[in-house]
């Protein structure tokens, strides 16, 4: 796992940090200058772009961006390292706390790479000419390929030509502890023996080893038996730095801002990739160890498309690597593909380096664009013609069941159809059996496999699952469902409510037939909690909807997921192509998108990503453009101390209790039991009050449809206890008010598509009308990265940034003297015009009074009878009077008695035949009348007209009270009216039992 060290210099790049500090130039493959005091040439610092290292041959002093940092800062690399880290950690953007730092574990990590940089080129400096040309005939690796990766000769072991006399100042516990250098008959000496060795780069540093076998140079004995040999590692050997592992895949520094790699054997292999321009990463053996899988899958499912090149030999022990690795990413929905070499007539084998060495890079883009998929090129390996016709059939139902059962259906049948049969030489009249076989054996073992992962069904279980299932319609015909969601996320992740009601709304919207969908943006700093947050949220969804993935450009098309799917994913920096891709997906919300391709033998193939789909992205930034995020509601989570100390809090709890993080209680369970009630229904909402809401910023036109859709996702959520009538769901006011609210709270971000950080620097600008770099970096305490990100955007869109969002911000670029002859360049950033926020200075949306109150009762909450809901009738009390006779008929005219039955009786006796658990009570004296049966509220204040607009506003003040009947009448069943339960219900409230 990354530490904070690494996170930082993942971030950084060494082209940008020296370019801070002093005017570089390129020259070919590396960029020159020079730290003042200038002299000679103004070249004597070389950055190398490669290995995003330095070298300042005039002070004797290079490295990674810390070492850069610190070389300008004038601090020592050891003395000051939280000092240089907490400045890496500024310009990239990063937030930690010290409490958090292993300073002593990061240092160690950051001496002992730097030890490893250091001896890389004590081995560089050991080629000859003799050995340049040897790597040059046996691998077509280049002499300046070589000075770049700093490939490398390690003299056979004698005193003076060895680590231990090459690396002074360096004590022996160190290099001990680094594996370069082992304990031998009482005498430490070098691990690596007369070997050429390989540097691993990653973010500046040489970060392991691995050396190959010379033939005559090597000596031989027991100890350089191995072809390659790699550096010692902690495993089993408790002397050497646990920071010293093989936690590195070779290469994968080349993987940054790409969006393929190609998978190679040997790290020649990889190194002559690289050299000609490829992306590529190598596990320097046939196949990753099982160790390796997170990590390759860490970096695999951010790019678009993976092609395994193996050596092509006569054993085929790559072929069997190659298959390996791409079954393993296949198997995690990562697009692999694999190419062959092709060996020659009579030739035993061939790798990557000898291909481009002998064939050059031309003929290898032909072998790439002649990649097959993995089931393409199984099919490929059959030995068909060897077959007999009754074992063609049983072989290809085989093929069909092993490599084709994870595929969609109609996918496999058009392999089969096409693929298979051509392959195999079947007749049309075969096909339609074979089908039919493969088809039936992939349903049996499907169903093998869910009982061997599923318990086995048992009363018990039934019982259990049926509990859950009530206690879930009972919240959403008698609660508050929205409420109860939002208390169990709360028992997961502290405080960002209206980020949570974010989310919930967008998985609302995936059940209205009428909405353009809401797609979420969470921004936040990062380890504030915004990934925390969407994972909370994610874990109260049916697991069958939630996919949590990276995301690359198509990938997403070949991914078999549900309609109604949440598409989570974390700290996106989305391209210009995957942009594309989810913006087709919400503007055809309703239908989904469709992506028209080849498939391996040309034909074209339909892929699509289902309707109703969100996408919950989280960032730093608001780094995408503007058209992308018109189509979202974006929020930051809370980064307040406050915050900071109730989340330290809540964790301090968990830990002292020994709780879960993510539990799956009985609270989850009713939770994911009520959102897939809402996903098994698809409603057109009416809100009948859509043409008297005052909406006060119509400059953008998606955000009213984001707040009429919040209005329909509210009411979902709520749908048994809304109206239905003539297909259509009814939205109340209460529904309305609860997305002001949620809406209100969001207006000034959402109106100009900023985040808080934006928002913060806009206001700073309003205030001084003008202020350069470091005054804004000043003054809202973020980084110069963040600062010019904030302004210019990340990406090379117009929109991705400040500038492109208003065109009350703009940007000269000025030339200052700096005194003693310097000047250097800086941007200084202008207000102009009018206050961008005004418009949101009071009420974004409401409802006059007068139109509140003419439809404030136009349809209010039902709550419906769980039980027997088909035998209850419509029923009109007209007159208060009526139920008085029904009192004096069955209670001897006491009113405070319980009436229910007598009433209830009454509704059974109506003949009116509409099936629907309602009524309507007129009242003359302006009192609400409950009812109850005895197990549950049949209903509590619905559809109530009065006589006057002064007795609606006496009603409504009266609301209080009718919520807290509700709760009376669940211990006090019957009938009663509010004049009689008023007192009661105040009593019992002075008491504390409601």
């Amino acid at each position: 796992m990354s530490d904070i060290r690494d996170k930082v210099k993942d971030r950084l790049s060494i082209i940008d940090i020296v370019g801070d500090y002093i005017t570089l130039t390129r020259e070919g493959a590396v960029y020159k200058g020079s730290k003042p005091p200038v002299q000679n040439t103004g070249k004597s610092l070389i950055v190398y772009p490669n290995t995003d290292s330095f070298y300042d041959w005039k002070n004797k002093y290079g490295g990674d961006v810390l070492n850069a940092i610190a070389h300008f800062e004038d601090l020592d690399i050891n003395e000051h390292f939280t000092e240089i880290l907490r400045i890496a950690a500024r310009k990239a953007g990063i937030e930690y706390q010290k409490q958090d730092l292993d300073v002593d574990k990061l240092r160690e990590k950051q001496n002992i790479q730097t030890l490893y940089s250091n001896v890389a080129e004590f081995y560089h400096s050991n080629l000859t000419n003799e050995l340049y040309e040897l790597i040059f005939k046996k691998w077509g690796i280049t002499k300046e390929t070589v000075d770049s990766y700093k490939i490398g000769f390690a003299p056979v072991n004698n005193k003076r030509n060895s680590i231990l006399e090459k690396t002074e100042g360096v004590d022996r516990k160190t290099l001990i502890k680094s594996g370069l250098v082992f304990n031998f008959d009482g005498r430490l000496v070098d691990f690596y023996n007369g070997r050429i060795v390989f540097p691993y780069w990653k973010n500046g540093k040489v970060v392991y080893f691995i050396a190959r076998k010379v033939e005559v140079l090597t000596p031989e004995n027991e100890y350089e038996k191995a072809k390659y040999k790699k550096l010692l590692t902690p495993k089993n050997r408790s002397y050497i730095s646990e920071v010293a592992g093989n936690d590195y895949l070779y290469g994968e520094d080349s993987l940054k801002g790409s969006d393929y790699c190609i998978i190679t054997e040997g790290v020649t292999d990889c190194i002559t990739l690289l050299q000609n321009g490829y992306t590529s990463i190598s596990p320097v053996t046939v196949g990753f160890r099982e160790t390796d899988y997170p990590k390759l899958l860490s970096v695999a499912r951010k790019l678009e498309t993976v092609y395994v090149c193996n050596d092509d030999e006569i054993g085929k022990a790559g072929i069997k690597g190659a298959l390996k690795t791409a079954r393993f990413l296949n198997e995690n929905n990562v697009y692999v593909k694999i190419v062959t070499l092709g060996r020659d007539e009579g030739q035993e084998k061939i790798d990557v380096a000898e291909f481009l060495r002998d064939k050059g890079k031309d003929k290898l883009d032909e072998r790439i664009e002649e990649s097959l998929e993995l089931w393409e090129f199984v099919l490929n390996e059959i030995n068909i013609s060897s077959l007999k016709p009754v074992d063609k059939l049983r072989t290809a139902k085989k093929y069909c069941i092993d490599e084709l059962s994870d595929m969609d259906q109609s996918e496999r049948k058009t392999i089969i159809d096409y693929n298979v049969k051509d392959a195999f030489g079947f007749k049309s009249t075969d096909m339609a059996s074979l089908i039919k076989d493969v088809e039936q054996a992939i349903k049996k073992n499907n169903d093998s496999k869910k009982e061997v992962v599923e318990t086995s069904s048992t009363p018990d279980i039934d019982e259990a699952k049926e509990a859950i299932r009530k206690k879930a319609i009972d919240i959403m015909e008698h609660g508050e469902p929205v409420k109860f969601i939002l208390d169990t996320f709360s028992t997961i992740h502290v405080g960002d409510e209206e980020t949570a009601k974010t989310l919930l709304v967008s998985i609302g919207c995936q059940s209205v037939k009428n909405s353009e969908g809401i797609q979420p943006k969470v921004s936040g700093g990062s380890g504030k909690g915004k990934t925390h947050c969407c994972k909370a949220m994610l874990w109260l969804i049916p697991p069958k909807y939630a996919i949590s993935t990276t995301l690359s450009d198509k990938v997403i098309y070949y991914m078999d997921i549900p309609e109604g799917s949440i598409i989570f994913s974390d700290d996106v920096n989305l391209n210009e192509t995957m942009e594309g891709v989810i913006k087709r997906s919400t503007t055809n919300y309703q239908v989904g998108d469709t992506h028209t391709t080849l498939d391996g033998n040309r034909n074209v193939q339909s892929l699509t990503i289902p309707p109703r789909v969100s996408w919950w992205l989280t960032s730093v930034n608001d780094e995408q453009s503007i058209q992308y995020l018109n189509r979202t509601f974006g929020g930051d989570v809370n980064e307040t101390e406050k915050q900071d100390k109730d989340v330290m809090n809540f964790q301090l709890k968990l830990a002292a209790n020994g709780l879960d993080a993510y539990p799956l209680n009985e609270d989850i369970l009713i939770c994911r039991e009520i959102i897939e009630e809402v996903k098994n229904h698809l409603f057109n909402v009416k809100i009948p009050y859509a043409e008297v809401i005052k909406w006060v910023d119509p400059s953008n036109r998606r955000n009213l449809n984001i707040f009429l859709d919040m209005i329909k996702a509210f009411a979902v959520f709520r749908f048994k206890q809304r109206v239905i009538e003539d297909n259509f769901l009814h939205a109340i006011i209460d529904d309305f008010d609860d997305a002001s609210v949620l809406y209100s709270c969001r207006a000034e971000n959402q109106g100009l598509k900023i985040n808080n950080n934006e928002r913060k620097l806009v206001k700073f600008l309003q205030e001084r009308r003008a202020a350069d770099t470091k005054e804004i970096q000043k003054a809202l305490k973020i980084s110069q990265g963040t600062v010019h990100n904030l302004l210019h955007g990340r990406k090379e869109t117009d929109d991705s940034g400040l500038l492109g969002k208003t065109n009350m911000i703009t940007c000269e670029d000025v030339t200052v003297d700096n005194g003693n002859g310097l000047r250097t360049k800086k941007y200084i950033y202008r207000y102009i015009g009018e206050d961008v926020f005004k418009t949101f200075e009071n009420k974004v949306v409401y409802i006059e009074n007068d139109d509140r109150n003419n439809y404030y009762n136009y349809y209010t909450t039902i709550t419906r009878l769980s039980n027997n809901e088909n035998n209850i009738n419509r029923t009109i009390i007209t007159d208060i009077t009526d139920i008085k006779s029904i009192n004096e008929n069955n209670n001897n005219g006491n009113d405070d008695s319980p009436i229910f039955s007598s009433a209830y009786n009454t509704c059974n006796s109506c003949n009116s035949g509409n099936n629907e658990a309602t009524a309507t009570i007129t009242s003359k004296n302006n009192d609400v009348i409950v009812v109850t049966d005895s197990e549950n509220i049949l209903f509590m204040d619905i559809k109530t007209f009065v006589g006057g607009r002064s007795d609606q506003r006496k009603l409504r003040a009266n609301r209080e009270y009718q919520k807290m009947a509700f709760a009376f009448c669940e211990a006090h069943r019957g009938v009663y009216t509010l004049a009689v339960v008023k007192p009661m219900i105040e009593k019992m409230a002075e008491c504390g039992e409601i």
